[in-house]
């Protein structure tokens, strides 16, 4: 409870900073984003051991970002799709993500720099997840 309580304080706070950061202006006409491109934000995932590590899931991809959202990469190549409807970290390890759209998954043990596709034995190390939808 205490790691999904983490999450959504964090959750807040990222949009919180996001709607309030100086960059951002709002208006007739007149939109600047400060976060990735990729559509709508569909999950959120923080890391357990790197709480400034947040990954998240849109209709254009799979993007992390290495401080607290300041800056945004892409970690979408190597994925057979764009489209993201989930996404959750390891409490474990840090570089381990998993990556999903409907029943297909794919896993990556260096920070979405690489992805696998399922693989005998992946329920022994699927170990304690965590995401948050959106």
């Amino acid at each position: 409870m205490q790691r999904f309580t983490q999450t959504l304080a964090l959750l807040f706070a990222l949009i919180a900073e996001l709607l309030l950061a100086p960059q951002v202006h709002a208006g007739p006409g007149v939109w600047t984003g400060s976060g990735p491109e990729g559509g709508n934000v569909i999950a959120i995932a923080v890391s357990a051991n790197q709480p400034e590590r947040i990954y998240l899931s849109s209709q254009g991809g799979v993007f992390r970002s290495d401080d607290d959202g300041q800056n945004w990469l892409d970690i979408s190549s190597g994925l057979p799709w764009r489209s993201s409807r989930h996404v959750a970290t390891s409490d474990a390890d840090a570089d381990r993500v998993y990556h999903a759209i409907g029943t297909l998954l794919h896993r990556s043990s260096d920070a979405g720099e690489s992805w696998q596709a399922p693989a005998p034995g992946w329920d022994a190390d699927w170990g304690s997840a965590s995401s948050a939808p959106c």
